[in-house]
């Protein structure tokens, strides 16, 4: 992966399918990498992966940041609670993909 990498990504969340490009931005190879959506989304989210080693294993953590002033408590909670489902399934889904490529 490279600064500047474009992916298409297609995934669900909050049951909506959602279909977007992104840009790999803030490439630090095997420790972190960044997303950047295409405006307006970049005004509103921006995503975060940092890759830390442990020992023999390997901590993967994925940031969120929510950057929409108009978020009252209440909607934030609502997104908040999408997001955490959704990271979630797509760690299971990560998890189950990098077990069947090990065999």
């Amino acid at each position: 992966m490279e600064e500047g990498s474009k992916i298409y990504v297609e995934e669900t969340v909050g049951g909506r399918l959602l279909k977007l490009k992104v840009t790999c931005v803030d490439v630090i190879p095997n420790k972190k990498f960044s997303l950047k959506l295409p405006f307006p989304n970049s005004l509103f989210v921006s995503y975060e992966y940092v890759i830390e080693p442990r020992g023999n294993k390997v901590a993967f953590t994925a940031f969120t940041y929510l950057k929409y002033p108009g978020f009252n408590r209440i909607k934030i909670a609502a997104v908040i609670d999408i997001g955490k489902k959704h990271v979630k399934e797509e760690g299971e889904n990560l998890k189950k993909i990098l077990e069947e490529s090990k065999v």
